[in-house]
């Protein structure tokens, strides 16, 4: 028997006609599905450069799967994406850890030994410039240096050195977990304290994200993304929704409502409480972790603008509005001391107002040349 194929899958003639609806209209969606498939399937960069904006990202970093593992309902695509976010994360913590080192000296905690500040020094200048190979040259004697200056520089080249060949975001999740091992030792004071747990706590959120290769140190590639195909008679990781009418889409509905009554009156709970609960914890790690990424925000946006404030050009625009204020506030009270004595036929004031306008004006006239 002839058989045509809609979404939900191949049709007879006999079982068409055993349907209330129309299959006719029906048996143009497959043709339908090719052709926005094809659409998508054109518009693949454009799609991974929208992802990217909104994730704020790179779209080299979003990698689109192949068309067999697209799932469609009836009225929606669904696309299974991977995404390479790592670097930003890391670098996130990266620049967090750079400021809790700023805050160290003002909680009076004692300095770490030379070997543990140095090899800081390393991890920073690897994950800031990459390989010290063509960035600096190794320090040598006759450069107008004293002798503890010179082996001052020797140590800190070697150090840099010592990380040669290793990306920029290893260096940088290196550096992280090498300042909160070092704070652990030497921050024994409650701020050091407080400084390291809240870089350790925003550490531990991401640290077991994998670590991407980056754009400066040669390294081995690390292995490409791929999708792996699901196991015979498994779904994948995704649930494959079949198309379905509205009658349908109400009776599974009012089927999942009647197995949740059923679940209820039996107690049985235990499952559902699990899952409230780790998703619970879940939604709290991440708020936390938003928490403290924020209060970073804020404390850095309070030192910029404190230093802001300091600042040369701020500290004389300030003065020549104040200067400009005052004067605006004198012409004001001068106008009306001068309307108020008029009325009172008193030429006095303005007679010496007139006097030191021409002053002014002569003044002027014999400093800038005429025309």
């Amino acid at each position: 028997m002839t058989t045509r194929n809609l979404l939900s899958g191949p049709i007879t003639f006999s079982s068409a006609t055993n349907r209330s609806a129309n299959v006719l209209h029906a048996l143009q969606y497959p043709l339908h599905k090719l052709a926005f498939y094809g659409y998508i399937e054109g518009h693949r960069a454009l799609l991974a450069e929208v992802i990217a904006h909104h994730l704020g990202t790179k779209p080299t970093d979003i990698e689109i799967a192949p068309q067999e593992w697209w799932q469609h309902g009836s009225f929606n695509l669904v696309i299974p994406l991977n995404v390479d976010v790592d670097p930003a994360h890391s670098h996130r913590v990266f620049v967090h850890a750079l400021n809790t080192v700023k805050k160290i000296p003002k909680t009076g905690a004692s300095r770490p030994p030379p070997s543990e500040r140095l090899r800081l020094y390393g991890l920073y200048k690897q994950a800031m410039e990459g390989d010290v190979d063509g960035v600096m040259e190794q320090p040598m004697a006759g450069a107008g240096l004293t002798a503890e200056e010179l082996q001052r520089e020797r140590d800190k080249w070697d150090a840099w050195n010592c990380q040669k060949g290793i990306s920029r975001t290893e260096a940088k999740r290196r550096y992280i977990e090498a300042l909160i091992e070092t704070m652990h030792r030497y921050a024994t004071t409650a701020d050091g304290r407080e400084l390291v747990s809240e870089l350790e706590f925003v550490w531990n959120q991401i640290k077991h994200n994998s670590p991407s290769a980056s754009d400066s140190s040669p390294q081995a590639a690390a292995p490409p993304r791929r999708f792996t195909q699901p196991m015979s008679g498994s779904d994948g990781p995704m649930k494959i929704l079949s198309p379905m009418s509205e009658q349908d889409e109400a009776e599974l509905r009012s089927q999942r409502q009647m197995d949740l009554e059923d679940r209820e009156m039996g107690h049985d709970v235990s499952v559902g409480s699990g899952r409230s609960q780790r998703k619970m914890e879940r939604a709290i790690t991440k708020l936390s972790a938003e928490v403290a990424a924020l209060r970073e925000q804020i404390s850095t946006g309070r030192e910029w603008k404190s230093k802001k404030e300091r600042s040369f050009p701020s500290w004389l625009g300030w003065l020549v509005w104040s200067i400009m204020k005052h004067l605006l506030i004198d012409c004001v009270i001068l106008s009306l001391i001068l309307v108020w004595m008029r009325k009172r036929k008193d030429r006095r004031l303005e007679d010496l107002v007139r006097a030191a306008l021409t002053l002014v004006r002569e003044y002027v006239r014999n400093i800038v040349p005429s025309r």
